[in-house]
């Protein structure tokens, strides 16, 4: 691997997470979702055995060279766009941080399966990220992981420790919470595809939610996130949430107001709020993504021309990734 790539953590002979979301910075960083190609295909690929290479010597379907081609495709144009000058991949070391599920064990056990084994994906779609990860460390594009935080951490980390301007990029709300104008971090939102993608600020978080822009991660608490197994306050949805949200900064604020009966809080929405006071004291540890990742150092500056492109040219042949690899050297200017 070249100077500055971090291995994807690995237990025995998987991996443990292969949720990968880039940030790469222009003047800016930008962060985008290793599986979030094209048309933000998140695919929860938790496990991948070194079996795959079989399958993967076998062949590519169709799905996957259309998924690595819109992986690639997504790259160049984000590439093109923003023109960053730093850029990293960010990969899940853990999806399930035991500091998060030690708090609350149902995070993301809507994941997994009766055992308790995480979910598997289609087996046509698991040969596809290791390819995908050997063309990054081809590109020279660093991939880093970090023990027990996933992929949302050290992106946010990053945001946190870098110069802007930043941007993140991804198809999860979950990092809207890190829209800082002052600081030009804004989220690159792959909702509706690259084409047609948002960029999200404080303004788009405040039109779409009704609340504060810097309140979101207040706002997802009492809301809650079904797709991360976080059920939010009972009985309290984006209206209530929004309404705390507009009145109260600080979970603490919230619960002293329905406490109070602040003239704000419907009675109704203060007795949710009241019977909600043990998930509440938890919720900030679930909700926000961590800021203080512990970093390896890495070089994130954008990955020089190789003297000899041949390599990439065979992996290019090899997976039949056709144009899309010409795209991404042409957007690094090699």
């Amino acid at each position: 691997m070249s100077d500055g790539t971090v291995s994807p953590p690995v237990k025995g002979n998987f991996l443990t997470s292969t949720r990968t979301k880039f940030i790469a910075l222009v003047g800016a960083l930008v962060i985008a979702s290793l599986l979030g190609g094209g048309l933000v295909a998140l695919w929860n690929v938790n496990k991948l055995s070194h079996d795959a290479s079989a399958e993967i010597e076998s062949g590519l379907t169709k799905a996957n060279e259309e998924y690595l081609t819109r992986y690639i495709d997504m790259t160049a144009r984000l590439m093109n766009v923003y023109k960053p000058n730093r850029l990293v991949a960010c990969l899940d070391g853990d999806w399930r941080p035991s500091w998060r599920v030690d708090i609350f064990p149902e995070y993301k056990a809507n994941r997994l399966e009766e055992e308790g084994e995480e979910e598997e994906e289609p087996e046509t779609l698991t040969p596809q990220i290791p390819i995908l990860l050997d063309l990054l460390d081809l590109f020279g594009i660093p991939v880093v992981g970090v023990d027990d935080f996933e992929a949302d951490d050290v992106m946010a980390t990053y945001a946190e420790v870098e110069k802007g301007p930043i941007r993140i990029v991804t198809g999860d709300r979950d990092l809207f919470q890190m829209v800082d104008d002052k600081r030009d971090i804004k989220v690159v939102y792959l909702a509706k595809g690259i084409s047609q993608h948002d960029l999200v600020d404080i303004k788009y978080v405040s039109d779409k939610y009704l609340i504060p822009g810097d309140r979101y991660d207040l706002f997802a608490m009492f809301r809650g996130d079904p797709s991360d197994g976080l059920p939010g306050v009972k009985g309290i949805g984006e209206k209530g949430a929004a309404v705390i949200a507009n009145n109260f900064a600080t979970v603490e604020d919230a619960l002293a107001g329905a406490l109070a009966a602040h003239d704000s809080l419907p009675p109704a929405l203060a007795k949710k709020i009241i019977a909600g006071a043990d998930y509440l004291k938890i919720a900030p540890k679930l909700v926000r993504v961590a800021r203080d990742a512990p970093l390896p150092k890495v070089d994130l500056s954008l990955p020089k021309a190789p003297t000899d492109l041949s390599a990439i040219y065979q992996f290019k042949e090899r997976y039949a990734l056709g144009a899309s690899v010409d795209r991404l050297i042409s957007a690094l200017g090699w």
